[in-house]
């Protein structure tokens, strides 16, 4: 739950986590606790979405047709 993602992350266990649509599914509440808190960190290398909704949101590489597979890392270091 939200409360104890922001814990870890205060207490220094967790910096990183990846969000996306999957999380956005599953659990909406932490996916927006991670947009309004942490920042998205740009992944060099990976190919980026057209998605307007997530910038700098990347693709899985080999995600098959009518899977969307967007993930955003967001660092949580400043939290």
């Amino acid at each position: 739950d939200v409360s104890g993602l922001a814990q870890m992350v205060a207490e220094g266990k967790l910096r990183f986590v990846l969000g996306g649509q999957e999380l956005e599914r599953s659990k909406p509440e932490i996916s927006a606790w991670l947009r309004q808190t942490c920042q998205q960190v740009n992944l060099s290398g990976i190919v980026l979405s057209n998605n307007s909704q997530q910038p700098g949101a990347a693709v899985r590489p080999g995600t098959p047709a009518g899977q969307l597979g967007v993930e955003v890392l967001y660092d949580c270091a400043a939290y």
